[in-house]
């Protein structure tokens, strides 16, 4: 988390995405009248220092100004925060079950006394201090009580409890309305700019006029007719008491519009910020000119969370916040098939490994080198190669010898590639008479045992067609690990795959404690063949360990770096100090996925 509750890159304070800036939380104060209650807040930002558990919040009810109207800030301990509970249906309530009624403001623990005429309950207050301690409550008053315990809702909130909520019509844009208008135009990459709905057009379009944009004779606001794609509301404010932090995703004010970017430098004087834009122009905003960046979705406003809302730097990995999001097999590292256009290989797929996506950001195309192909005999390398996406699809896991019947449509493996075709004679022994569906593919048909045969399948829509039974997998044999050194302690024996924290109490440290593993691979290399770019997520060769961190700063001179580490400190590193991030996960290695 950064000082404000967000998600940034490499900073181990994150915090669940209830406690977020602008997240709406059921809080139960502990001051006498409030006692055991739940009332609505708004979490403003994380305390500082950063591993504080305590969260600056404004409540929605509670706590008003009669002078001034405004609610003041408040601090909380994250033991009274929860997050709100999503609407649920009116429902039956039996005697004995304890629920939550909805009194002055606040959602108070009680239980069901006695059910009584047209769904009302008499209701009894479980705090010793409120008063009256019964009272008679409608069904749309009071809901099950749940407790939030360890992350999830006990007892859970099952999807029929849900109320349905009334889906917004498209066309609900009023005149005067006050919306952001997405341009599209050339040099606008898809910012927003303030706008008054003048009147709707019909057939899902509005006109509307710009309040920051004039006509080409500056005598008036520009007026212009768009559809309901390129509009959406004015995001709700999110306050911002101190400053922003490294990291942060926002939107800048520039050329009359909101601009996406994230915060890769904080100044010190005047509440100054270098962005980095998603336009890879990086430049220095005030303080007022920027905002924390919020998406409409499905017609709700939403932050970015570390599982959903990391996007891609051209090299495909995950990083905070820049407009493209690649699926997981055309990350760096992955191993992918390609089907190349080149005469001999048209209809088959041979494997492949991303090096990187194509500059610049928005290319379909990217860089790859064969796993088999195109071997150069003087060198021994193999040269990379930039494929277009349509030709891109995952590795299909390993799947079990299967029997196959005439007409079948299977791939073969032949010539390091697996070829499509169908199978036309079923043979003794296992084997198949194949006929390949290319017209360059010579002799036309070919003898295949099972074990060089799988069922074609076609990659579409981010699906295998048809998708792959868990019973068709073939079981993967587990790798034995190295024996690791046994490591005896006074207090316990720690066992092989042991999860440990190790202290490093030398000078510089800080008493830092690293997780660990009694073993774990080392990564396997990532090739880099021209240079890291702005906000790649990286490990950086530091103190005789590899720390996490964000690349904010491409030096000219020397192939060298800035880098953000996940201890907050920024440094300089050279090329050969770093390396692309990855995960070991499970006993697998991954690279940062979006389920941030």
């Amino acid at each position: 988390m950064s000082q404000k509750g967000k998600c940034g890159i490499g900073v181990n304070t994150e915090g669940p995405p209830h406690l977020q800036p602008g997240s709406t939380v059921e809080i139960k104060p502990p001051e006498f009248g409030y006692q055991g209650a739940w009332y609505t807040a708004t979490i403003i930002q994380r305390n500082t220092p950063i591993p504080s558990r305590r969260f600056m919040v404004q409540f929605t009810h509670l706590f008003q100004d009669q002078k001034t109207g405004e609610r003041p800030l408040r601090m909380f301990s994250v033991s009274h925060i929860r997050p709100q509970l999503p609407p649920l249906r009116p429902r039956k309530f039996k005697q004995g079950e304890d629920a939550g009624a909805y009194h002055k403001y606040g959602w108070w623990e009680g239980v069901i006394l006695q059910e009584w005429n047209n769904g009302n309950y008499l209701f009894m207050f479980h705090s010793d201090n409120h008063s009256p301690k019964y009272v008679v409550f409608g069904v749309n008053q009071l809901r099950l009580h749940r407790t939030w315990f360890n992350g999830y809702w006990v007892p859970p909130v099952q999807e029929s409890e849900l109320a349905v909520e009334e889906v917004q019509r498209e066309e609900e844009y009023n005149e005067g309305d006050l919306v952001e208008v997405r341009n599209d135009e050339d040099g606008s990459n898809r910012s927003w700019f303030a706008a008054i709905i003048v009147k709707p057009v019909g057939n899902k379009r509005y006109l509307i006029q710009y309040v920051t944009l004039e006509t080409e004779d500056n005598t008036d606001f520009l007026e212009k007719e768009v559809d309901t794609s390129h509009i959406r509301p004015r995001p709700p404010d999110i306050v911002v008491p101190d400053q922003f932090v490294m990291l942060d995703q926002v939107d800048a004010f520039y050329k009359g519009g909101w601009w996406k970017g994230v915060i890769i430098k904080v100044l010190s004087g005047d509440s100054k910020y270098h962005v980095y834009l998603a336009t890879r122009e990086e430049m220095e905003f005030k303080h007022d000119e920027l905002r924390l960046h919020q998406d409409w979705i499905d017609g709700k406003w939403t932050k970015p969370s570390p599982a959903k809302r990391r996007t891609m730097s051209q090299k495909g990995k995950y990083t905070i916040g820049l407009g493209i999001e690649d699926p997981p097999h055309l990350q760096p590292g992955s191993r992918v098939e390609i089907k190349p256009r080149g005469f001999g290989y048209r209809g088959a797929w041979f494997s492949a490994i991303i090096i990187k996506r194509d500059t610049p950001i928005y290319s379909n195309h990217f860089v790859v080198k064969f796993t088999d192909l195109y071997l150069d005999k003087n060198t021994g390398t193999r040269p990379l190669k930039k494929m277009s996406i349509v030709f891109i699809r995952p590795q299909p896991s390993p799947q079990r010898p299967r029997k196959f019947k005439i007409g079948d449509n299977a791939d073969a493996y032949h010539m390091n590639g697996w070829w499509e075709g169908v199978i036309v004679v079923e043979l003794q022994d296992d084997n198949y008479v194949f006929l390949f569906h290319s017209e360059y593919q010579w002799p036309k048909c070919l003898v295949f045992g099972v074990s060089q045969l799988r069922l074609h399948r076609t990659w579409f829509g981010g699906y295998w067609m048809p998708p792959a039974l868990e019973s068709e997998l073939d079981v993967e044999e587990v790798q034995r690990e190295e024996e690791p050194t046994k490591i005896t302690m006074e207090m316990e024996e720690l066992s092989e795959g042991a999860l440990v924290e190790v202290a490093n109490d030398e000078d510089g440290f800080n008493r830092a404690w690293f997780a660990a593993i009694i073993i774990r691979p080392r990564p396997p290399d990532i090739p880099v063949p021209d240079q890291f770019e702005m906000l790649d997520q990286v490990e950086a060769l530091y103190k005789g360990g590899w720390w996490k961190g964000v690349i904010i700063n491409v030096l000219s001179e020397d192939s060298k770096y800035q880098v953000y580490l996940a201890t907050h400190e920024e440094m300089e590193f050279k090329h050969s100090n770093l390396r692309l991030h990855q995960d070991w996960v499970h006993g697998k290695w991954t690279k940062p996925s979006p389920v941030i």
